[in-house]
């Protein structure tokens, strides 16, 4: 069980507002205060300063963050430990993007409740940004994703190779021809929204090739990967998505991979955790059912 003080500390932090944090607490302010000056004596030095009017971290106040932090991950870790040896059901918090949340994972959970029929899955499905975030504060254990992390910050296991490729619809006049780069930004182009993996990844393939997507004729920003297809059928623009997506779509001939001369691009997702928690256990369940 945490000490109040931390508890107290992590909500300031989470808030960065002395106020806001007390209120979420159900303690008074003088109370919250008189916390972390009890705390700041027991490290001997500030955790908080105000820049600007703004309550920030003092250096040491990160270091005691990270390290408080880290404690209360471990704390929901022993609980499910507990849980699992009392009841020996397992109880898994993961995350997914939604590329692979919607269209990657269901082989995977189908043989998790097979060998492991009494558990029980809680799946976030969030862009690879607000993944990160849950796994920075213990929300979720580990986190199927597409976009880029610090190695230094997370370790991985490679989930799934799979191409990344342009798509139309079959009623676009690109579907009969090779194209070249410069022929797609004719077009307006379909695209997720800022902060998502696949919107990450195509704009760093982009910026490797010396272009950016604001060159297109035009930018639909989507959040749903269902509604991108709906529009690729309907032919209002054009996007650039993973062929395992897409698969059914290309075999029908709904949709149309785009030849496209100068683009060979796979892209490798991956499960992440932070370094510093160890979600072992249930981690390497998953895994060893990805490998199957």
């Amino acid at each position: 069980m945490l000490d109040s003080k931390i508890e107290s500390f992590l909500t300031i932090c989470e808030y960065m507002n002395f106020t806001k944090a007390a209120e979420e607490l159900h303690l008074t302010q003088p109370a919250v205060s008189s916390q972390m000056k009890r705390l700041e004596e027991y490290y001997g030095s500030k955790l908080f300063l105000y820049e600007n009017k703004q309550l920030a971290l003092t250096e040491v106040g990160e270091a005691v963050f990270q390290s408080m932090n880290q404690m209360k991950n471990q704390e929901i870790y022993l609980k499910q430990q507990i849980h699992f040896l009392e009841s020996k059901t397992r109880n898994i918090r993961f995350g997914a993007t939604m590329t692979i949340g919607e269209f990657l994972l269901a082989d995977t959970i189908q043989k998790f409740f097979l060998k492991f029929p009494d558990s029980s899955l809680h799946m976030d499905v969030a862009n690879t940004k607000d993944l990160l975030e849950k796994l920075d504060d213990g929300q979720i254990d580990f986190a199927f994703i597409e976009g880029n992390y610090s190695k230094l910050e997370y370790r991985s296991y490679p989930f799934k190779i799979s191409r990344f490729i342009p798509v139309c619809g079959r009623d676009s006049k690109l579907k009969d021809k090779t194209n070249t780069l410069t022929d797609l930004f004719k077009e307006r182009l379909i695209i997720r929204e800022q902060g998502s993996g696949t919107r990450d990844i195509f704009e760093s393939i982009l910026h490797s090739k010396n272009h950016v997507s604001g060159e297109f004729a035009g930018i639909v920003e989507v959040g749903n990967m269902n509604a991108i297809k709906d529009l690729l059928l309907r032919s209002v623009g054009i996007s650039f998505l993973y062929e395992d997506v897409v698969k059914k779509e290309l075999e029908k001939g709904s949709l149309y991979e785009i030849k496209l001369s100068g683009w060979n691009v796979s892209h490798c997702m991956n499960v992440v955790w932070r370094r510093e928690n160890e979600y072992t256990d249930c981690i390497l369940e998953f895994l060893s059912l990805l490998e199957k």
